[in-house]
């Protein structure tokens, strides 16, 4: 591969930008960088770049293309155990969720860039991790025994 020019350079990551915004996924574009262990994009080599504008076209297009029921109903699974061990709480916060799935020993993709047999595995995953995760309680369970006092008497304890 020949080495890319300063311009073609530029021009590429001007693209991976647009296609980035297009998306959304500016707020997470540290965790993008980082699945090539770069936290600029100084730090990728030319071909890195090339793989960087490949996997951003690839996001964009699976984007803005509609998913079949099969798809949707895991995606739905996947959000439901991500609500449950507490990484998904609105529709308006992905930021939380692009970076849980962006690490690469979670997937390392996006939610919508996975595939029936990846969201699956998926779901598995999150279930085990939900498993392993304790149930939070808003307190305690303690048995509260009543003690009443009557005059005269003292203090007396009534089952």
């Amino acid at each position: 591969m020949t080495p890319l020019t300063t311009l073609e350079r530029g021009a590429k990551i001007r693209r991976i930008n647009t296609l980035m915004s297009a998306c959304r996924l500016i707020p997470n574009r540290e965790d993008i960088l980082a699945l090539w262990d770069a936290r600029t994009y100084d730090e990728l080599t030319d071909e890195e770049i090339i793989q960087l504008q490949g996997f951003m076209e690839l996001a964009h297009r699976t984007k803005t293309t509609p998913a079949p029921d099969n798809i949707r109903r895991l995606r739905s699974q996947v959000l439901a155990h991500m609500t449950k061990i507490g990484m998904y709480a609105s529709p308006e916060d992905w930021q939380k969720v692009n970076r849980f799935l962006l690490q690469k020993r979670i997937c390392g993709q996006l939610l919508y860039m996975l595939d029936a047999g990846q969201l699956q595995a998926l779901v598995r995953k999150l279930r085990a991790i939900g498993d392993k995760k304790p149930a939070m309680t808003s307190r305690p369970s303690v048995q509260v025994t009543p003690i009443y006092i009557f005059p005269d008497c003292g203090p007396t304890v009534v089952n």
